[in-house]
């Protein structure tokens, strides 16, 4: 995956929605740095009312021969089993030549495009944190970042100064 400009995940409870605010910001940081700018502005209706999905936008192709930087923006999504969407908006410049591709997104599976490191195992996409600890989204109550486990740890630790014992430790996947 590439190193964009602008690159968010949020997590969206049903009946909520994302900022506004965030697409804008996502368009200007790619439109900055570019000579061929997006010039409209994609809608989040079908990020709403889609249960999976992806879709990218970009500025006009370069007509001329040389290169020249493209404004790019992706926005992938899924529905995990407790209902919430996972959304990833990202944006970046690419410099292209007129017959080079502007595409922001591989061809992947949304959740993939969400979290690249997600994994399809025994037929369910399955994530693995950082502690070693392997489920579905909804298991290890996933909040984009960490397991439920470790986000109570990090709770009791700021709320405590102290670390909690974790007497084992699950083995990482190797990978």
């Amino acid at each position: 995956m590439n190193t964009f400009l602008y690159d968010k995940i949020f997590i969206v409870l049903p009946g909520y929605t994302i900022p506004d605010q965030e697409l804008t910001c996502a368009l200007e940081d790619a439109n900055d740095e570019s000579d061929i700018k997006i010039t409209k502005r994609p809608s989040l209706d079908e990020v709403y009312r889609e249960a999976q999905g992806a879709f990218h936008t970009s500025g006009l192709m370069p007509s001329r021969p040389r290169e020249e930087k493209v404004a790019r923006l992706g926005i992938a999504w899924f529905t995990d089993e407790l209902g919430r969407k996972h959304i990833r908006i990202a944006s970046d410049m690419k410099k292209v030549k007129f017959h080079e591709s502007n595409i922001i997104w591989p061809n992947m599976p949304a959740a993939q495009l969400v979290y690249p490191k997600l994994q399809w195992i025994e037929g369910r996409n399955q994530m693995t944190c950082d502690c070693g600890r392997q489920g579905s989204l909804g298991e290890l109550k996933w909040n984009g970042i960490k397991c439920h486990e470790c986000q109570e740890n990090d709770r009791y630790a700021q709320e405590t100064g102290f670390e909690k014992y974790i007497p084992t430790r699950f083995p990482r996947r190797k990978g």
